[in-house]
Parts: C-alpha cells; sequence; structure tokens
C-alpha cells in the first residue's frame, strides 16, 4: 500500500513494455547495423515520432543507478547551424600632397539556413524507482528498482519537443563605409582622422517562424508582456484562438497584428521580431603620433576611437526551435507516493505518457534564448596614450594608458522573470506573472576598463633577447547572465546591483621572456672552428616563460534561497571586508559572512537579498617559470639535427584553485584544488 492505493499491473501490459524494449535495446547495440526506417516511432510512444530525417533518434532512458540509454543527452540536441557569408570589399587611396586619403565599402551578406536546436526531439522518460519499490517502503530494492519501473512501463516523469521545427535565417547585412585623411603636419607630426558608418540588420525566418518577449511594463501586473511573432496578420491572430495562448484572466498574450501596427512593427521589423538597427551609427576614430625631439628615440602615440561588435544572432536561430508559437513541450509528472496518473482509465504507461501530457503553458515555458525586439548594435569607445623610447643601444621601452567603455553589451538573462522577494506562489510575484522563467536578451550590458602597462624590450644582439611587461588594470562589467560567465546574479531584476569586477578581472600581471644563444660554436665567440665543441656545445639556445598574476574574483554564496525568489546565485550578508587568513582551510574570514538574519526574515515572512555583492574576494594569485633548451645540430649537407628539451613549472610550484564559495556548504573557504605539477617534455626532430 502507497498512499492509500493497491497497485495492480497486468501481465500483458508487462510482456508488451519488456518486449518492446528489449527490441529496441538490441538493434542500438548492433555494432555496424543500419537503422531501421521509422526508429523513433517504432517504440510504439504515442505522439513520438521522428519530424524530420535528422531527427529520427533513439529516446532517452535516464535513470538514478544505471548509466542514461538512448541518443545525447536530456535537454540538449546538437545545434547546426551552417552559416555562409557573401562579402565584397574594396578600398580607394589617393596621396595628395601631405594628406593620404582612403575610402572604402564593405558589404557582407550572410544567411544560416538550417538551423537545428530542439530542446528534446527524441523524448527524455525519467525512472527513479518510486512505483517498485512502493515509494522507498520496500526494503533492499533502492539500487535496482528504477530499472524495474522501465520493465514495468511507469516513469516518473517524460517530456519531449512537439512539432520540432528547423529555421532558415537569410537577409543579414552587415555593411561598413568609411573614409579617412593621414596628413603629415609636419616631419615630426602626423594626425589621422576617420569616420566610419555601420549598419548590422537582423535576419528573418524564410518561414516566418521567429518569436520574441516584448515587455510592455514592469508593474508586476498581467498583461505586462506579450509574444511578439513574425507570422503574417491572419496567422498571427488565428494564435488568439489556442487556450495555449490565453492567460488566466482571459488576456491574449500574443500581440495582434493591429498593436504590432500601433506599435510600428511592420514589413520586415515583424519578419525580424525587432525594431531593428535602425539608421545605422556613426564610429568616428583619430590618431596622433609625434616626436618631439629631433630623432625617433622618444615617439608619442594617442588614439581614440569607436567600435562595433557583430550582433548575437545566435539567440535568432536557437529560439526558433524552442519557442511557444511553432512548437511545445508536453511534460508528464507524476507525484511520488501517488499510483500512475490514469489514461482512459487505466494506470499510465510509457506508451501513452503523452496522450494526456499537458502542454506547458505560457506561464510555465521557459522560453530558450529569446531574442529582444530593442536591438541594439553593441559598442566600445577605446583610448589610449603611449610613449616609446630607446633607453640604450638594443634596448626600448614603452609605457601606455588603454582604456575601454562598452555599451549595448549583450545581456543574457538566463533566469528572466524572476519573483520578488515574498512568501507563497512564485508565479504572482513575477514582473510578467503570465509567463514563467523566461531566457532573453536584451542590450544592456556595459563593461568599464582601464590600465597602464609598461615594456622593456631587449633586441637580439650577442645572442640575447627579453621583452618583460607588466600590466595593472581594472575591468568592471555588468554581464553576469552571460553563458561564458562563471557568476550568475542574484536578482535579475536589479542588474546593476551585480556591477563590479569581471570574471576575468586580473589586477596585476608581469611576464618575462628571455631566449639566450650559448656562445659555443660555430658562429659563436668560443669554440667557432672547433669541430667537436660545435657538436656537443654549440648549437644550444636557453629560453623561459615566467608569468605571475594576481588571483581572479569569486563570489560568496549560500545554500539555500532566503528571498524565496528561485534565485540561482542566493548570497549571505556581509558584515565585514571578508578578507582572511588565507589559509588552505580558511582562505577568507568566514565570519564576515551570515545568513542569521536572511533566515529571520524569511521566518518572519518579510524575505529579502543578501547584501554580499558580486566577485568581492579574490582567489590565489598565479606564478609559473617555464623553460626551453634547444640544441641544433648540422650533420651534412641538408640534414640536420634538432633535440628539444622542454620544463612545464620547473620549480614544480603549486598554484592553488579557488576556495569553497557557498556558505553552510561545509566546504566554505577551503581550497582543495590546485594545478599540475612540473611536466618534462624530450623530442629529436630529424630534417632532410
Amino acid at each position: 500500500m502507497v498512499g492509500g492505493w493497491t497497485r495492480v499491473i497486468s501481465p500483458s501490459a508487462i510482456n508488451d513494455v519488456r518486449i518492446g524494449y528489449q527490441r529496441n535495446y538490441l538493434s542500438y547495440n548492433c555494432q555496424g547495423c543500419p537503422r531501421p526506417a521509422g526508429t523513433l516511432a517504432s517504440f510504439g510512444i504515442a505522439g513520438l515520432t521522428n519530424p524530420l530525417p535528422q531527427f529520427n533518434l533513439y529516446p532517452n532512458m535516464v535513470f538514478q543507478n544505471f548509466p542514461l540509454w538512448g541518443d545525447g543527452f536530456p535537454g540538449y540536441y546538437p545545434v547546426a547551424a551552417p552559416d555562409s557569408i557573401e562579402r565584397y570589399e574594396d578600398t580607394f587611396t589617393k596621396v595628395i600632397g601631405r594628406h593620404t586619403m582612403a575610402m572604402g565599402a564593405n558589404f557582407d551578406f550572410w544567411q544560416t539556413k538550417g538551423v537545428t536546436d530542439p530542446f528534446q526531439v527524441n523524448g527524455a522518460f525519467y525512472y527513479n524507482g518510486q512505483y517498485s519499490s512502493l515509494a522507498g517502503e520496500i526494503p533492499g530494492v533502492s539500487s535496482v528498482s528504477d530499472l524495474t519501473d522501465l520493465e514495468l512501463g511507469y516513469p516518473s516523469a517524460a517530456d519531449y519537443t512537439k512539432n520540432a521545427i528547423i529555421t532558415n535565417l537569410v537577409g543579414g547585412r552587415w555593411i561598413g563605409l568609411f573614409v579617412q585623411d593621414k596628413v603629415r603636419i609636419t616631419p615630426r607630426l602626423t594626425l589621422q582622422a576617420g569616420l566610419r558608418w555601420e549598419y548590422n540588420r537582423q535576419p528573418m525566418d524564410t518561414d516566418n517562424q521567429l518569436a520574441a518577449f516584448f515587455p510592455l511594463s514592469k508593474s508586476y501586473a498581467p498583461g505586462d508582456a506579450l509574444l511578439l511573432t513574425a507570422y503574417p496578420d491572419a496567422a498571427n491572430d488565428a494564435l488568439c484562438s489556442n487556450p495555449y495562448f490565453i492567460s488566466a484572466s482571459g488576456q491574449c498574450l500574443v500581440m495582434t497584428s493591429g498593436e504590432r501596427k500601433a506599435r510600428g512593427l511592420t514589413g520586415n521589423k515583424v519578419r525580424q521580431v525587432s525594431y531593428g538597427p535602425g539608421p545605422g551609427f556613426f564610429a568616428p576614430r583619430m590618431g596622433l603620433s609625434w616626436q618631439p625631439l629631433n630623432s625617433d628615440k622618444l615617439v608619442i602615440h594617442a588614439g581614440a576611437g569607436i567600435f562595433s561588435n557583430q550582433p548575437d544572432t545566435n539567440r535568432l536561430g536557437s529560439f526558433a526551435n524552442n519557442n511557444p508559437v511553432s512548437t511545445q513541450t508536453p511534460n508528464y509528472t507524476t507525484a511520488f507516493g501517488a499510483p500512475p496518473p490514469l489514461t482512459n482509465g487505466i494506470p499510465t504507461t510509457t506508451q501513452q505518457v503523452f496522450v494526456n501530457a499537458p502542454l506547458v503553458s505560457l506561464s510555465g515555458v521557459t522560453a530558450q534564448l529569446m531574442p529582444s525586439p530593442f536591438y541594439r548594435t553593441s559598442q566600445a569607445y577605446e583610448w589610449s596614450l603611449s610613449v616609446q623610447s630607446q633607453v640604450a643601444k638594443n634596448w626600448g621601452a614603452e609605457i601606455a594608458y588603454v582604456g575601454n567603455h562598452g555599451l549595448h553589451e549583450d545581456y543574457e538573462h538566463q533566469y528572466g522573470n524572476q519573483p520578488k522577494p515574498g512568501i507563497g506562489d512564485l508565479q504572482p510575484r513575477r514582473p510578467w506573472p503570465d509567463f514563467g522563467p523566461l531566457n532573453y536578451d536584451d542590450y544592456q550590458g556595459y563593461s568599464n576598463y582601464e590600465s597602464v602597462y609598461g615594456k622593456l624590450e631587449k633586441r637580439a644582439s650577442h645572442g640575447f633577447a627579453a621583452l618583460i611587461s607588466y600590466t595593472f588594470s581594472r575591468y568592471l562589467d555588468l554581464e553576469g547572465g552571460n553563458v561564458g560567465d562563471q557568476t550568475r546574479p542574484q536578482n535579475d531584476n536589479d542588474p546593476q546591483a551585480d556591477y563590479g569586477l569581471s570574471d576575468e578581472n586580473v589586477s596585476q600581471t608581469f611576464v618575462a621572456s628571455p631566449i639566450y644563444q650559448l656562445p659555443f660554436g660555430r658562429g659563436q665567440r668560443f669554440g667557432a672552428n672547433g669541430r667537436y665543441v660545435n657538436l656537443f656545445a654549440g648549437g644550444w639556445e636557453v629560453s623561459g616563460i615566467i608569468t605571475a598574476h594576481t588571483g581572479l574574483p569569486f563570489t560568496v554564496t549560500t545554500t539555500q534561497d532566503y528571498s524565496n525568489t528561485n534565485s540561482y546565485s542566493p548570497r549571505p550578508d556581509r558584515i565585514c571586508n571578508g578578507t582572511g587568513p588565507k589559509t588552505l582551510s580558511e582562505w577568507f574570514n568566514l565570519n564576515c559572512f551570515t545568513t542569521a538574519a536572511l533566515a529571520q526574515a524569511l521566518a518572519n515572512g518579510t524575505p529579502r537579498f543578501g547584501t554580499s555583492g558580486r566577485n568581492i574576494l579574490l582567489q590565489p594569485g598565479f606564478q609559473n617559470w617555464d623553460l626551453a633548451f634547444i640544441k641544433r645540430t648540422s650533420i651534412h649537407d641538408g640534414v640536420s639535427v634538432e633535440f628539444r628539451g622542454e620544463l612545464f613549472n620547473i620549480f614544480n610550484h603549486t598554484n592553488f584553485g579557488a576556495p569553497g564559495e557557498v556558505i553552510g556548504s561545509g566546504t566554505e573557504g577551503i581550497i582543495s584544488n590546485s594545478s599540475g605539477p612540473r611536466d618534462i617534455q624530450l623530442a629529436v626532430k630529424v630534417a632532410f
């Protein structure tokens, strides 16, 4: 008995399920055997068929105690995005007196046809053993109960992408026009100025399959957001007759054709689900070179300009295969301890899980990589000032200041539509309560980088050359939601609170690269005519790379979401600086981070976010010495031998990794990982 019900299973149903899976399992493991036509459909799972030949895969069977069986991985399908670009460019240059004038253009026409990225086209079925173990009441069977549930045909959950599609993105445009003038004002002063105009147009799908999340306001009330589709007017408006797109209050969540026109979304703007780049933008640049002395031993360079980055169009192709307009996600779920849901009056087996499985409504949809209709071209404002000087014969030095400011950078809200702190259900507390968790993009990201850079260079002479550099920098950004970022925002509704040190910030970096040719053998000072000296001592070269830099930043988080918002990166309160003993067992001061007040606020019914910020502490620094020995020997005409010995981390210095950063995990502040030991590599090469 489990939860007041008795499990009764038909022997014929068991045999049907077991025989069906065994047959396909043997086919799957047949080495070199071609897959039969209709492989996915041959499993007999209602509704699960391959919509296109490339989606003809085996379904995924996911267990708790056994390896995954099937094609791919649940929730992942390899992205196919075959890009093609046609480029036309030319530059015209004319010298007129002191002026060197140039003008030119580049036209890039690109398309990505055949984009495929469905969420789970072949279906995923999960077995946790809850039925054969009677929800854990039968002892000693937990290690095999999940496999037994497969044999019985009772999954605990299942999902798949219904009506998976292929997108064909066309019409992309990257256009640039420029004009510049380099004028030699005096023999020691040169000025260069230019102006560039750029236009980056978003693509469209040949079948109008694109869609975008269109927020109207952010008052945490129903009706604050709509779905913008690329469908023609009639097909778009017909979506409002589908209950799937109707909110709980009876409002259609698709922007009607009339609303699209009222907002200026017509023609290609509709097909691109974007307002587009507008008239493009102008990007001026300017540079200066000045020799203040009557020689080239001291040179000053200065420059500034505006540059653009290419748009992030990956969101378009990917989202179109997962969006709630053309495809849906039937999601079968069960309650632990309850009998299987009924289909036509009998317990639901694997073959029938999608017969009555509800389509996840818009309030439960996690939109995959949804593009923003408010398109902006990402820009970077860059500037620099450097002084170069010859300090001695064969020795040169440079000191420079470099900075840039990124604007309208892509910001991915991986955990968008996050509820505000509170108690009770999450859905009413979302900024757009008609929708569930969202993954969408906008262009509110920005960054700031400034650095002072020094370089000392020794040109090769007497067999010795070297390059030594040091950089002091600071890199701040607001990009905590992108895929490459290690830190996720605590509160997606307040990204500004996460403006801070970038995940890639390294405050100080020192690098030295010396090269020395030993002065023995042919062409050197010692033993130039000695055959055996040249054979054994000549041709040796020693080089090294010495690198040292300060540690990367990290964020202190907690095990529990005290804000009750499903925060992906919940954080504690910070009551002091946090810099600690910097030992392996306590890298940072644990007493500076507490969750007591957060827990009390949650218990009082007034939950809130923690006060600790993003990337406020630093990991251990890095130091590494690499050394290489190279011996080149000429045997006779046309034949030479090169011996190479390379020692990486020659001093076997241990570089420690990041400490545990999750308060309440038991590993907070503890460093338990490090880089690899010394590595020696030997090689011989014979050339003839």
